[in-house]
């Protein structure tokens, strides 16, 4: 799970855990940004499920974490 990773360097990180083999959860309070981050990560072949998450909510990252657990597994790093 990567938080802010719709734009900057939480893209940069996303798309670098993604290259290195990584199933990234790409969260970001804008939704749309978190979509276009998790596309680029597919189209290169990796594996990337977008959460629209506020990180200073707890309720939402409850939500995010969930998310992640039920699409991609247990977290890891």
């Amino acid at each position: 799970m990567i938080t802010g990773a719709g734009s900057g360097i939480g893209r940069v990180i996303a798309l670098r855990f993604a290259g290195e083999g990584a199933r990234v959860t790409v969260a970001d309070i804008a939704a749309k940004t978190a979509e276009g981050t998790a596309i680029d990560i597919a189209d290169a072949g990796g594996e990337a499920i977008a959460v629209h998450a506020d990180a200073t909510d707890a309720a939402q990252v409850d939500r995010m974490v969930t998310e992640t657990e039920r699409l991609l597994g247990p977290v890891d790093v």
